[in-house]
């Protein structure tokens, strides 16, 4: 993948990525990253949230000869959930172009992830993205993609 995206983008553009394998028996999440921000787990309870530290490789397009070779596994208990996104929900600005932060983004995700097991008719992904587009104002500067696996 990453020669293919070598030739078709041009220099000085590259694409981060994810590949992720979830097997729901084991409720185990396998992934790889090349240069994508490091995953979320979010605990039962959502007080707990803690960064996936991860071994990650060139984006994509940077480096023709790359390879991508490490990988995370992570075990899931039930209620537990792994999030992953695009640099565009750190990087959110405010009205005041002040970024997010990974930090800060963690906290919304524990904050949504909280009021979604309080009340399951507002969907986790749908809070975090709400509270995404609330801090930058409805104005999002880049792409935001979200992807959460949850155990149950």
């Amino acid at each position: 993948m990453n020669r293919e995206v070598v030739e078709i983008v041009p220099p000085g553009q590259f694409i981060t990525a994810t590949v992720a394998l979830f097997a729901p028996i084991a409720m185990q999440l396998e992934f790889s990253s090349a240069g994508h921000p490091y995953p979320l787990k979010i605990g039962v309870d959502a007080r707990s949230v803690q960064f996936v530290r991860q071994e990650t490789g060139f984006p994509l397009g940077v480096e023709p000869k790359a390879g991508y070779h490490h990988q995370t596994t992570e075990t899931l208990s039930p209620g537990e959930r792994i999030l992953l996104y695009t640099d565009g929900a750190d990087e959110a600005q405010g009205s005041d172009g002040t970024k997010l932060g990974a930090d800060a983004f963690a906290d919304l995700a524990a904050t949504a992830a909280r009021h979604a097991n309080a009340d399951p008719t507002v969907p986790f992904l749908h809070g975090l993205f709400a509270g995404l587009q609330a801090y930058a104002a409805g104005r999002l500067h880049d792409d935001v993609a979200l992807l959460c696996v949850e155990a149950t």
